[in-house]
């Protein structure tokens, strides 16, 4: 499966914007691919969009990845666990004004994505 990275902020050697990326594995639904370090690390599926589905990537069960089966690495997405737990996705943060998204992540509920 190939993915292309839609999270437009600069890292020095992780993934890069607009970048197609194979899946080697998928662990706990996220995606661990190689980056720009050179090493596997896995991210949370909605940094990427799926641009081929084929050939699909093994899924590892929490077996697998218990007896070693995974890769070491997995990159956290702060902001992304940010927005989930006000349940906002990215796309509607990105919709949003600086100020509308502090209230809407502050508990503002009149505010409407």
């Amino acid at each position: 499966m190939k993915v292309r990275y839609n999270v437009n902020q600069f890292t020095v050697t992780g993934p890069i914007y607009g970048k197609v990326y194979d899946v080697i594995s998928i662990e706990r639904d996220w995606y661990r691919i190689i980056d720009e370090s050179e090493e596997d690390y896995m991210y949370p599926p909605e940094m990427f969009e799926i641009v081929e589905t084929l050939p699909k990537p093994p899924v590892l069960t929490e077996e697998d990845i218990q007896q070693g089966r995974g890769g070491m690495y997995m990159v956290t997405d702060p902001y992304g666990d940010l927005l989930r737990s006000h349940g906002l996705t990215r796309e509607e943060a990105d919709r949003l004004s600086e100020e509308e998204l502090e209230l809407a992540l502050n508990g503002h509920t009149e505010l409407v994505v």
